[in-house]
């Protein structure tokens, strides 16, 4: 099941304390080293104040009456602590991504304001907090209070915590659970999951690399795109020169425009697919590029783009667009593929996630207007071609060169 939320701790993953002031206070105040913590966190206390049962002014108030020393518990637990920049950067990109990004901390009243005031609840698409849901980590009926508001399974979420005990609760409930050491193991364990941490437009090719033969297996040889294939071939000369972007493997769309008497040139950026293209059509015109570099100094009767520009940032695609636009004969069709509405989300190449994004339809049909291209139809999620939202335009520039 493929992760669509990151669930985060707070304290230890995203915001941390600085043990000096704890330990200068406690110098200061002519307390043991560690006196401080080991009342605060004792047992039945911490859990009555992050389950809600009584408020952090109280918990602060116990503290220093089991210390003897109330200014000293007022000065070390009035530290707010550092957020890691690095941790708000991994943060930024994963929702970027279009995954879901929350924070369950083991909290107190006060968390609301500490997460406004640190500026994380901008952040983060969501805050649970302990002390308002009544259970605390490792309770499984933290985790379960999760699933429940954010309405998913417990199998699309993966969890992090410094603390290894509070992974249970996580794990118990289905969750995919690990053990917070730092940025860079965490990016590993995303990884583990089908996060790369190069889950960016950049990231796309070597993706493809990867997972070139799996991809080739995978993919559906069912021509569900057919129907938009065969509107998009009676606006072409029989004999035409087609371009198909994203190329792939040249498996299924390639071959059967080939097989309908088309020229075709396969474009894609993965030296991998390209392979299997050219091992299985040897005679075809397969050329390895980057979309974001298409500059043929051609022209053709027809463009197919399946499957392929979504894997480009919403800015790459407003130039991209437009090349695309101009590599079209006048009275050229264009079939593309895109998303229902503008958007930064994910999808899946074999057992890894990959970039995916889309400008709103209206956007599209903007710059292609630009260019002298008009948009014939355009269909969001059509559920005869596998939920895909598919465009077709046509250019209306007139039949001379």
């Amino acid at each position: 099941m493929a992760i669509d939320v990151v669930l985060l701790d707070l304290d230890g993953v995203i915001r941390h304390f600085d043990p000096e002031h704890r330990r200068a206070i406690e110098v200061a105040h002519g307390l043991p080293e560690g006196e401080t913590a080991r009342v605060a966190f004792e047992p039945e206390l911490i859990d009555s104040v992050t389950t809600g049962r009584i408020t952090r002014a109280a918990w602060v108030d116990e503290v220093g009456r089991r210390l003897g020393d109330a200014e000293a518990a007022t000065a070390w637990l009035a530290e707010r602590g550092a957020v890691d920049p690095e941790m708000l950067s991994e943060i930024d990109r994963l929702r970027a991504l279009g995954l879901t990004v929350a924070i369950l901390t083991n909290g107190t009243d006060t968390i609301p304001d500490e997460m406004i005031e640190l500026g994380i609840d901008i952040r983060v698409d969501a805050v649970f907090n302990s002390a308002e849901i009544g259970a605390a980590k490792p309770d499984p009926r933290a985790f379960r209070h999760v699933c429940d508001e954010l309405r998913v399974a417990a199998g699309t979420v993966f969890f992090t915590d410094d603390s290894p005990h509070k992974l249970a609760g996580a794990v118990e409930l289905g969750m995919t659970a690990r053990h917070f050491t730092g940025v860079d193991t965490f990016r590993d364990h995303l990884a583990q999951v089908g996060i790369p941490a190069d889950l960016t437009p950049d990231g796309v090719t070597s993706t493809y690399e990867r997972q070139a033969a799996r991809f080739d297996r995978d993919r559906s040889r069912a021509l569900h795109e057919v129907g938009w294939l065969e509107r998009f071939v009676g606006l072409l000369p029989g004999d035409g020169r087609v371009l198909d972007l994203g190329c792939g493997t040249g498996e299924p769309i390639g071959r059967w425009l080939a097989e309908r008497g088309l020229r075709v040139t396969g474009i894609d950026a993965s030296a991998a697919m390209l392979a299997i293209a050219r091992e299985r059509a040897p005679d075809g015109d397969w050329r390895q590029l980057d979309l974001r570099r298409l500059d043929l100094g051609e022209r053709f009767d027809g463009i197919v783009a399946w499957d392929s520009i979504f894997h480009l940032t919403p800015a790459d695609q407003i130039d991209v667009v437009g090349r695309i636009a101009r590599h079209l004969r006048p009275r050229g069709p264009l079939l593309m593929n895109v998303g229902p509405s503008a958007g930064v989300l994910s999808g899946r190449v074999g057992d890894e996630t990959v970039y995916h994004a889309s400008l709103a339809p209206e956007h599209y049909r903007e710059l292609l207007a630009a260019e002298g291209v008009e948009i014939l139809d355009f269909v969001p999620e059509d559920p005869t071609c596998g939920n895909r939202s598919v465009m077709l335009a046509r250019s209306t520039r007139p039949d001379r060169e």
